[in-house]
């Protein structure tokens, strides 16, 4: 009988532990693709800020953000965008990107903008009619993390 008991609480605390250690994994690959997935933005963001800029011009600003942004389906995203200051016009800048690999989007920096996106930059208080926002959506180069980030669904 003593026996019997033993390995029904054997049973019952493998039984038990089982679902935990699966959800403990389950969060903690969330947060393990989470965190790559920020690294792997960082370098995106990085890279896009590399841009050659037109001459007499500076970047005032920039943020990436992750998530799904267009389309259906599933699949994270990286949003990645700067804030230039330049005395060039807006048909000036797209006439200087348009060349690019890249699909640059680029607009006045205004409240429409930067509520777009919803952007914190901090930074800036006023809004310069020389100031332009240069952003770009890049797909991660890693499927996995591209696939199992939650904040691409």
């Amino acid at each position: 009988m003593k026996t019997l008991l033993k390995g029904l609480k054997t049973f019952f605390l493998i039984c038990l532990s089982i679902p935990i250690i699966l959800i403990l994994l389950y969060i903690l690959l969330s947060i393990g693709v989470s965190i790559a997935n920020d690294i792997n933005a960082s370098r995106y963001q990085k890279d896009f800020c590399k841009l050659e800029l037109p001459q007499d011009t500076s970047i005032v600003d920039s943020e990436y953000s992750i998530g799904h942004f267009d389309g259906n389906g599933n699949g994270t995203r990286y949003y990645l965008s700067m804030i230039i200051q330049t005395d060039l016009s807006l048909d000036e800048l797209e006439e200087y990107y348009q060349n690019l690999d890249k699909d640059i989007k680029i607009q006045n920096f205004n409240d429409d903008a930067k509520d777009d996106y919803q952007f914190s930059y901090s930074k800036i208080e006023e809004y310069p009619e020389d100031y332009y926002l240069i952003s770009t959506i890049e797909e991660p180069n890693n499927t996995l993390l591209y696939e199992l980030d939650l904040r691409g669904h």
